[in-house]
């Protein structure tokens, strides 16, 4: 699978030469929350400016839950377009807020999309909300269990994906990713 499927984390300017100095703070850190804060790495002569440019700020202003709920409503499906326009998009329904938001984003838009849900073998099933939401949306859903010990064959891609920088025993769309990747353009 090729590292340009995944462009959510930059694989650039993390050196693994030997004879670098742990940065322990950072791995500690790394391990307590399973990523990596500010801009550290596992090594104290590293530093990632991915976000050089972007500094984070934060300029609160007075202003009612409604307004801002609007603001929030048109940038988000905005960005969402921008980002699905001529493309098909590939969402994963939980039923849970984040996928609810999307789902209604991508509604709104009138964006192409393929739904899809899995559960764990032996697991409850919540693939039952995504597909409530998939038919009323209109949308072709696949519903899709993930097998018991899937991330072992999917270790090293995780690591080709973030180069180990993020806690990686929880990737459920690595079990289903190169398939789905098949069915829509952006996830």
């Amino acid at each position: 699978m090729s590292n340009s499927n995944y462009n959510i984390i930059p694989l650039q300017g993390f050196p693994t030469a030997k004879g670098e100095t742990f940065d322990k703070f950072a791995i500690a850190c790394w391990l307590a929350t399973g990523f990596m804060l500010d801009n550290d790495s596992f090594y104290e002569s590293v530093k990632w400016d991915g976000l050089k440019g972007q500094p984070w700020n934060y300029h609160p202003k007075e202003t009612t839950l409604e307004n801002i709920t609007a603001e929030f409503a048109q940038l988000f499906e905005e960005i969402v377009k921008e980002q699905t326009e001529g493309k098909t998009a590939l969402l994963a329904l939980s039923g849970g807020l984040d996928s609810r938001t999307l789902a209604v984003a991508l509604r709104r838009v009138g964006a192409k999309v393929h739904s899809y849900s899995y559960g764990f073998e032996d697991s409850f099933d919540e693939t039952i909300y995504g597909k409530q939401i998939a038919q009323l949306a209109g949308w072709s859903f696949d519903d899709l269990k993930i097998e018991r010990g899937y991330l072992w064959d999917k270790i090293e891609t995780a690591i080709e994906i973030n180069h180990g920088y993020s806690e990686f025993t929880h990737p459920r769309q690595l079990a289903i990713a190169e398939a789905m990747s098949k069915k829509g353009d952006v996830f």
